[in-house]
């Protein structure tokens, strides 16, 4: 059976939520950062804004020198209660959705056709819906894989429906620009300017051996892409949970290895919350800085024993930070994410040390009274 894959995306999704609170902002161009943070960037804007040639990670002071263009202070938790019900309205339409942060979700719908119709009824359906109910505009796509999907959503923005049917993958991306591929950053795409490659067309047509000469194994790897070729499954939520992630793009850059670490706690509280709430542990944990020249630094490391505690990660995804923070660069963005992950229980054994017993029994009283008292209550 073919499969039938759906990738939704909210263009601006952070300024979307906020014009759906506000609706005097759809009148004007208006941008998110943290407005009280030194070397402040842009971390999101409305779609007015970008038509002024307004940039996520533009710095704030020069946003600010534009007369007249309002600058609104990040709200994180209201951006994760729209993504929650974004993905509550989807799995009423697919048996399996995967929840990306910033306003996106795949959606497998192989062999739904007997209850939903065609894939692009399907997929008309589902837009309208979110529209009617949410009263979000999406991009909405339909192709074979995650790969394609995610492409074209990135071509039609900011709104609108496109489909792919399969057999037309690779000629559906030859003439799009190579940069709209997944995983081509900022230095590939220097090199590929290098080699005179601009579209994913091109890309594909260099032969194996001269690819793995300029780019290495994953040379192989960027023409399948190119092609359209993906394998990577839907990974749903909350049920089959394969690793939950967390990220953010700091208020202002910086090379504080101190600060980073504060973030990397932040962000590894909301991930441990979601991995607890699903009664799953985690082996392993992942953390990826974003520099402000585009370079990426990922490192991973495996747990000694699963765990869900926010302690055990912290502890673990600082040792991975101090290994990959190698450069005396700004960091732009941090992410983290707890992998290895698996059906558990809270419940101890007679054989943990009571270290571990006083730490498992705090990491839950900790989360009553957030229950209780919300997420800045400790």
């Amino acid at each position: 059976m073919e499969r039938q894959v759906l990738h939704i995306n909210v263009a601006n999704f952070l300024a979307t939520v906020e014009e759906l609170c506000d609706n005097s902002l759809k009148e004007e161009p208006f941008v998110i950062g943290p407005t009280n943070a030194r070397r402040a960037v842009v971390i999101d804007l409305s779609e007015k804004a970008y038509k002024e040639g307004i940039r996520k990670g533009m710095p704030l002071k020069k946003v600010q020198r534009v007369g007249g263009i309002p600058v609104l202070s990040p709200r994180y938790e209201l951006y994760a209660k729209a993504e929650m019900a974004l993905y509550k309205r989807a799995l009423q339409f697919a048996p399996v959705v995967e929840k990306l942060s910033g306003g996106h979700l795949y959606l497998d719908i192989t062999g739904t056709k007997k209850i939903f119709g065609k894939p692009t009824d399907h997929a008309a359906h589902i837009k309208r819906e979110i529209l009617d109910d949410l009263k979000i505009d999406s991009i909405v796509s339909h192709a074979g894989n995650k790969l394609v999907a995610k492409v074209a959503t990135r071509i039609i923005k900011p709104y609108g429906f496109i489909s792919v049917y399969h057999g037309d993958e690779e000629l559906f991306l030859r003439n799009q620009d190579v940069e709209l591929l997944p995983g081509v950053g900022v230095k590939l795409l220097e090199r590929m300017d290098l080699l005179g490659i601009q579209t994913a067309g091109e890309l594909a047509e260099i032969s194996d051996d001269d690819i793995t000469t300029v780019f290495g194994i994953q040379g192989l790897r960027l023409k399948d892409t190119a092609k359209g070729i993906d394998y990577s499954p839907i990974s749903p939520l909350p049920s089959h949970l394969r690793r939950i992630q967390e990220e953010r793009i700091l208020g202002s850059d910086t090379s504080d290895r101190d600060e980073l670490e504060a973030y990397l706690y932040i962000l590894g509280e909301g991930a441990g919350l979601t991995l607890r709430q699903n009664n799953m542990l985690a082996a392993g944990v992942e953390v990826e800085i974003s520099y402000i020249d585009g370079i990426t630094r990922k490192g991973t490391m495996k747990l000694q024993n699963a765990s869900f505690c926010d302690r055990d990660f912290f502890d673990a995804t600082r040792q991975v930070l101090r290994r990959i923070f190698d450069r005396r660069v700004r960091v732009r963005k941090i992410s983290m994410g707890l992998t290895r992950l698996q059906e558990g229980t809270m419940q101890l054994d007679l054989f943990v040390p009571d270290a571990r017993i006083k730490r498992e029994n705090l990491q839950g009283t900790i989360d009553s009274i957030r229950k209780k008292f919300g997420k800045k209550a400790i």
